[in-house]
C-alpha cells in the first residue's frame, strides 16, 4: 500500500477545498435554503445563472430596495443604512445606499455638457484672474503689496569684498548739488 493512500484514508491532511469535488455547486433542496435565509417559500427566488454580474450561487434575488423606499420614521437598528438586525442584504446594496444622490428620480440632476463647462469656468476663471493679479510684475500695475527698492548703502561693499576697506568706495546715491 502506498504512503499517500494511507494518509488519505486517515484523512489527516484533508481540509476544505482540497479536492475538486468541493468546488462543484452542490444541489441543496429548496426548503433548506428557505430556512437558511429566513424567507417565506413564495419569496425565495434564486439569482439567475445567466446574470454573470449578480449571480452568487443560491443567494436569493431580493429585488431593488433602495434607501428612499424605506420608511424614515421606523425604529431601525442601523439608522444610517435603514436596516434591521438580521435583515437580508440585497446583492447590490452598495449601489443603492443612502448617501447616493437619488434613486426615485424626483431630485434628479440634469447634467449637460454646457452646464459642466460653466461649472468648471466658475472655478478656473477666478483662479486665473487672482493668479495674474498676484503674480503680475508690472511696476505700474495695481499692487497688493508695494515693491521695495534695494536698500541704499553709503559704501560699495561688493567692490571692497573680501579684503579691502569699504570706505574707499563711497557711493553717491543722491546729491544736493544743483544740476546746471
Amino acid at each position: 500500500m502506498k504512503f499517500s493512500a494511507i494518509f488519505t484514508k486517515l484523512e489527516l491532511f484533508r481540509y476544505v477545498g482540497s479536492s475538486i469535488k468541493s468546488y462543484f455547486v452542490q444541489v441543496v433542496p429548496r426548503l433548506s435554503l428557505i430556512v437558511e435565509y429566513g424567507l417565506r417559500p413564495e419569496d425565495y427566488k434564486p439569482m439567475s445563472k445567466d446574470d454573470v454580474v449578480r449571480y452568487a450561487g443560491d443567494y436569493p434575488d431580493l429585488g431593488i430596495i433602495t434607501y428612499d423606499h424605506k420608511d424614515p420614521y421606523e425604529a431601525w437598528t442601523d439608522r444610517q443604512n435603514r436596516r434591521n438586525w438580521g435583515e437580508m442584504v440585497p446583492i447590490d446594496m452598495m449601489r443603492y445606499r443612502g448617501d447616493r444622490l437619488t434613486f426615485t428620480g424626483l431630485e434628479a440632476e440634469d447634467f449637460t455638457t454646457w452646464g459642466s463647462i460653466m461649472l468648471c469656468l466658475r472655478v478656473l476663471v477666478p483662479m486665473a484672474l487672482l493668479s495674474w493679479y498676484f503674480c503680475n510684475e508690472d511696476p505700474n500695475a495695481l499692487r497688493w503689496k508695494n515693491p521695495a527698492m534695494p536698500k541704499q548703502y553709503p559704501y560699495d561693499f561688493y567692490r571692497a569684498f573680501p579684503y579691502d576697506d569699504a570706505r574707499k568706495f563711497p557711493i553717491t546715491n543722491y546729491s544736493f548739488d544743483l544740476v546746471d
